[in-house]
């Protein structure tokens, strides 16, 4: 393994454990719930990166992951447009899971 593939494998675990750590911290607004989400699907992009470059996996494998990353930041965002338009804000202690 080179130099390379191990530092990206590292750097994206780093990134995808601080994402998780914020989002067990940090669950007052939605907003913020989201860019701990990002954060986490940029360190999985990461590891897929290093991965495809130690020629483990197909490059289709990561233009797979972008686009499914990107609608999910676009479902997200209506979310939380929806949220603030009914309730005034984006809390996410204001709504319940089967109010919506």
């Amino acid at each position: 393994m080179s130099k390379f593939v191990f530092s990206g494998c590292v750097l994206g675990v780093i990134l995808f454990l601080s994402g998780v750590a914020g989002l067990a911290l940090q669950q007052k607004n939605l907003l913020s719930v989201l860019l701990y989400l990002e954060v986490c699907n940029v360190g999985g992009y990461i590891i897929l990166l290093s991965a495809v470059s130690s020629m483990a996996i197909n490059p289709c494998v990561l233009m797979t992951f972008i686009c499914l990353a990107v609608c999910e930041a676009s479902v997200g965002l209506g979310v939380v447009v929806m949220m603030a338009r009914s309730h005034g804000n984006d809390y996410v202690g204001s709504v319940g899971i089967l109010a919506l």
